[in-house]
């Protein structure tokens, strides 16, 4: 064989040596399920329907919360509407025992000395003329008159009694309709904030598992690209193998938990705006409660030096006392969990929801204020909103 066939022979050698290479850098068949494209959109949708029930359990507790306070405040309106209306009809039924006591005597009086009639006959024909006896006689017909319009009024306040004694006994049956009512959302609430917690962290879960999952879809729909870009290079150049390069990216995904984020209150959570609602000795309420389960972790929304401490009313409370001079005050609490004095960053665990305090029998809820530049409170509904919702 001479030099030409056998460079002939060397150059038909590279060509089959690079339709080979050609060949193998071709990926194999890709189910239906594991398209790029596909891959990535179902991976969104699982995200959003995810993040739709979480939204939507988040709805129902605050339509339970809802229903707590109002069933709450109308059962303290009605109690203190049902303790002034008794206090009354106490005074009532003390005047009308005094006026007929009095009017009895009068009675028995007359009972006793009945003769006292025939001195009017003797003051009349005793008179020294007859203008004097008309005198006596219209004198003796006034005291009658006097004597009937006494037990008219008699009658007017037994009447007026009876009638404020009814309207007691409806305010009182009100008032035990409405307790049971207010039992009965504090048990709807508590069994919404129960359901919640456990199906809200699947739900946590779930979009956590989609955004991991729409990561590695990327990353492979990437390292797809790139073994192609690799395959028609190594035909290129004719001279290497194909190297598919890239792969999934290293390090774990960030899900945003309630430390990292502002919210006073982990989730599950349900909450209103109930500012200026009634409370038991006749307060407003300066605040707003925070529904959820007992022991939920309660967070620092802002920088600041945090102080724990008690009270009758508030229990097991902490002040945090921010760094920019505002002032929020976390009662009720089942448990603190912080030293006092120590400046603590945003998001760190200051205690668990819970029922200390005044708040015995109601269902565990964070009693959470706001102080602006450490003055008086200040409706921190709007607030919360922008932290939790």
């Amino acid at each position: 064989m001479n030099a030409s066939s056998r460079r002939r022979g060397a150059r038909l050698a590279v060509v089959v040596l690079v339709c080979v290479l050609a060949v193998l850098a071709v990926p194999g068949p890709v189910p239906a399920d594991a398209v790029p494209g596909r891959s990535v959109q179902d991976a969104r949708q699982r995200l959003r329907t995810a993040t739709q029930r979480r939204n939507r359990q988040t709805a129902e507790l605050d339509a339970a919360a809802e229903a707590y306070e109002h069933a709450r405040a109308h059962h303290l309106r009605l109690t203190d509407d049902a303790r002034r209306t008794a206090a009354v009809l106490r005074a009532r039924q003390e005047s009308q025992r005094a006026a007929r006591t009095a009017f009895a005597d009068r009675v028995a009086e007359a009972y006793k000395h009945p003769l006292n009639g025939l001195a009017v006959v003797e003051a009349v024909l005793a008179a020294p003329d007859a203008a004097s006896a008309l005198h006596r006689v219209d004198l003796t017909e006034r005291i009658a008159a006097y004597a009937a319009e006494d037990l008219s009024v008699q009658r007017s306040s037994t009447e007026r009694v009876a009638d404020m004694e009814r309207q007691q006994r409806v305010l009182v049956a009100s008032t035990q309709a409405a307790a049971h009512q207010a039992r009965q959302a504090a048990g709807q609430l508590a069994r919404a904030v129960a359901a919640a917690e456990t199906d809200v962290a699947s739900a946590e879960q779930a979009v956590a598992d989609a955004r991991v999952e729409s990561a590695r879809r990327r990353a492979e729909a990437t390292r797809r690209a790139a073994a192609e870009a690799a395959r028609r290079a190594a035909a290129e150049a004719a001279a290497r193998a194909a190297q598919p390069t890239g792969g999934a990216p290293g390090g774990r995904v960030n899900v945003p938990t309630a430390a990292g984020a502002a919210c006073p209150v982990g989730p599950p959570n349900g909450f209103i705006d109930s500012w200026g609602f009634p409370r038991s000795g006749g307060r407003t309420h300066e605040g707003v409660d925070i529904f959820a389960a007992r022991g939920t972790p309660v967070y620092a929304v802002e920088a600041g030096v945090a102080e724990a401490s008690t009270n009758t009313l508030g229990g097991q409370v902490v002040y945090l006392h921010a760094d920019d001079g505002d002032t929020y005050y976390y009662a009720h609490l089942d448990f603190a969990s912080v030293n006092d004095g120590v400046r603590i960053p945003a998001g760190t665990a200051l205690g668990g929801v819970g029922t200390s305090g005044n708040a015995a029998g109601t269902p565990p809820h964070l009693h959470w204020e706001y102080h602006p530049g450490d003055e008086g409170p200040v409706n921190p509904y709007p607030l919360a909103v922008s932290l939790c919702r």
